[in-house]
């Protein structure tokens, strides 16, 4: 498995790596995240934006520690833009946009999906 880890640098999320996978892949790449202190104890949530499609699609809500793989839907052939908002009570962090490449894939077809949920861990009305 590929790991990301994420890190918050003022109002960015920072990347570790660039490369999300290839396009197709279901949950071959996790997201990870280490909070800053004075966000100990907030709830996460990742918010994605697929600019070639114009299609947005948010996580559930995650706790410490945070991780999360990334499913078939999101895995779409070119730039991934991945944000952060941390919540607390009335408190709310956000962060800007992580940028994130998805290659083209020689054996990806397109037009079928290979699991039986490729939105599996996205929230349903951001579909």
């Amino acid at each position: 498995m590929r790991i990301i880890d994420l890190t918050v640098e003022g109002d960015t999320l920072v990347p570790s790596n660039l490369l999300a996978g290839q396009t197709g892949e279901h949950q071959d790449t996790a997201l990870t995240l280490t909070l800053p202190e004075e966000w100990a104890d907030f709830t996460c949530t990742f918010r994605f934006y697929i600019p070639s499609q114009n299609k947005h699609y948010q996580s559930m809500p995650l706790t410490e520690p945070v991780s999360f793989p990334l499913p078939q839907a999101l895995m779409v052939a070119g730039k991934l833009l991945v944000y952060l908002d941390a919540r607390k009570g009335h408190v709310v962090h956000r962060t800007g946009a992580a940028t994130l490449w998805v290659e083209e894939s020689p054996d990806w077809r397109g037009t079928m999906e290979l699991t039986a949920d490729s939105y599996e861990g996205l929230v349903e009305a951001s579909r």
